[in-house]
């Protein structure tokens, strides 16, 4: 591991500061991971998942609709320890149209009963010369399943593989921070690159 001054460690080193800081190195390195998927959150969401809804094609990259798959992956940032040496940190989304947009899916699906409009059931009346709109045409459509193919969009693991390396600096910066200033810094202070707290 090379230092922000450009020191080098031996391995030895490193396993005395391992021993030196205990628990607080794992707790820097989940500080580091956590601030890297809260960035790699945040970029997924501004790259990926915030294109308008009309426009040119977007593909492999999703149209904002509600603001529902943006709301998932930003809040999804999260880090836990699975053991006293390792620790895991992961973001991503739970929603299940989110899931196929990424994976791709092939097979059946539900929908959902529904009503839609329909143009050529309007319903027009005469008001003196103008000419308006008496009713709206609806159809009413049952539940039922439908055969879809979703080619996937991997919009999740784009962002994972340009984020990697910024990812790995983070962790990085988390346990230099600790080193040199003997506080576990937090995932906002890796981020900004300032002070333990």
């Amino acid at each position: 591991m090379s230092g922000a001054d450009g020191r080098d460690f031996t391995p030895d080193q490193m396993a005395d500061m391992f021993l030196n800081y205990g628990n607080n190195m794992l707790r820097a390195l989940m500080a580091g991971g956590k601030a890297s998927v809260m960035l790699m959150a945040e970029h997924a969401v501004r790259n990926e998942l915030s294109f308008p809804k009309s426009g040119p094609p977007v593909f492999p990259g999703l149209r904002w609709q509600t603001g529902h798959l943006r709301r998932s992956v930003a809040a999804s940032p999260d880090v836990e320890a699975k053991s006293d040496k390792e620790a895991w940190a992961t973001f991503g989304t739970s929603v299940p149209y989110g899931v196929k947009f990424e994976q791709g899916y092939e097979g059946s699906e539900s929908v959902a009963a529904h009503t839609r409009r329909v143009k050529t059931r309007s319903l027009f009346g005469h008001e003196g010369s103008k000419r308006g709109k008496a009713a709206q045409g609806v159809a009413f459509v049952r539940a039922h399943q439908r055969y879809v193919t979703v080619e996937a969009r991997r919009y999740l693991g784009r962002t994972l593989e340009a984020d990697s390396a910024t990812a790995d600096r983070l962790i990085d910066r988390a346990q230099w921070m600790l080193l040199m200033r003997g506080e576990v810094p937090t995932a906002g202070a890796v981020l900004s690159g300032g002070g333990a707290q």
